[in-house]
């Protein structure tokens, strides 16, 4: 599925000129990106980093707002502050629960339009062995996955837009690359148009990481 570039960011902004993360957030409101309920500026911001996102821009606030956030009295990984991105390390498959964690939270990112009744893994590194299974509707199905030390199989998200697509969504995964990791969303093609414009950001539904 094509979607249109972004412009450049010096078109979008206007050269030299730096927002501020409120600014940055309420461009993102617009385009259908924000902080879920109960959550606000100051979790955002609760490590600091404000100058560095102002001087970073739309990449690191959106990192920052996907990235899992850790309970320091449980040292649980908990949801993140926004259920419209994702900020996923590529190189984490180390054991079972890992493909589990990609599915869910893909999940959350389509907004209700994909629904699994149960999801389960097998992820063994050294046995060279990786599967997915999810389960809707009383049927179950595994999808294999290719094991390449501990990068990500790629084809896990090109199953979960069939999963989606199968559900009669009109929305796609895309994605933009950081290097080792990414930031994922789930959204129509004219809306990820409408992101990467606002952004400077070049989300992309080819995932072929």
């Amino acid at each position: 599925m094509f979607i249109d570039n972004a412009e450049s960011p010096d078109m979008v902004f206007g050269f030299g000129k730096r927002k501020t993360v409120e600014t940055m957030l309420a461009d993102l409101e617009q385009v259908g990106i924000a902080l879920r309920p109960g959550a606000g500026l100051e979790q955002l911001l609760a490590d600091g980093g404000r100058m560095e996102i102002e001087k970073s821009g739309f990449e690191l606030l959106l990192a920052m707002m996907g990235n899992g956030q850790f309970d320091p009295k449980t040292f649980a990984v908990l949801e993140p502050l926004t259920d419209d991105v994702w900020h996923f390390d590529t190189e984490a498959i180390e054991d079972h629960g890992a493909y589990v964690r990609i599915v869910e939270c893909c999940v959350r990112l389509t907004g209700g339009d994909l629904k699994f009744e149960g999801v389960r893994d097998y992820v063994d590194v050294e046995e060279e062995t990786a599967w997915v299974e999810v389960s809707c509707d009383g049927r179950s199905e595994r999808v294999d996955l290719k094991v390449d030390n501990d990068w990500v199989d790629p084809n896990i998200f090109a199953k979960l837009q069939d999963w989606l697509e199968q559900s009669g969504s009109r929305r796609c995964f895309a994605a933009q690359g950081l290097g080792q990791d990414l930031l994922l969303l789930c959204k129509p093609p004219e809306q990820i148009t409408a992101i990467n414009r606002a952004t400077g950001l070049r989300f992309n539904a080819d995932l072929n990481i």
